[in-house]
């Protein structure tokens, strides 16, 4: 295949192909071809790519932030819960002070497929959940999610993502 040549990847192959298909499918349905050519041409395969885990060095670079700002806190206690019990992002929004056990060190989860599973946090996530409880009430009224926005509503998914991306521009 003359694409192959030119440096395309298999993404974009596959891509140009499924356009192909699209168009002589369309020829098809107008009358100016009696049957799809490109019906027999096989898609190449895309490779799929595992996420990269981030090591304890980058985790200790993130986590280096300034104490003095309560939004700061916030974030280091969620990098703490997830990284310490290898929490998904959608557990980590969903969590509720009732979902917390400090004196056990311990989580509950509603996970995939609504099971509930029971984690441990650890001592440094433990410390940093009770200096953001301390903070919380700054930042408003929803009773029951662990971690709030700045708007003082349950912290979205995205606006976690958004945080820890700073986090990793800021710590570089």
């Amino acid at each position: 295949m003359r694409s192959r040549r030119a440096g395309l990847g298999p993404a974009s192959l596959a891509l140009r192909l499924s356009a192909l298909r699209s168009f002589f499918d369309w020829l098809v349905g107008q009358g100016e071809l009696s049957a799809n050519p490109a019906k027999g041409i096989a898609a190449p395969k895309i490779p799929r790519h595992l996420p990269k885990n981030i090591d304890v060095d980058d985790v200790n670079r993130l986590l280096d932030i300034d104490l003095n700002d309560p939004l700061a806190v916030r974030d280091r206690a969620m990098l703490e819960v997830m990284y310490g019990a290898g929490l998904r992002l959608s557990e980590l929004v969903n969590l509720d002070i009732k979902h917390l056990d400090l004196e056990s060190g311990e989580v509950w989860v509603m996970g995939k497929g609504s099971k509930e599973r029971r984690l441990p946090i650890g001592r440094n996530a433990v410390a940093w959940i009770e200096h953001w409880l301390d903070l919380r009430g700054l930042f408003g009224t929803d009773d029951d999610a662990l971690f709030l926005s700045k708007l003082g509503k349950r912290i979205s998914a995205r606006n976690v993502q958004k945080r820890f991306a700073e986090w990793g521009i800021k710590q570089g």
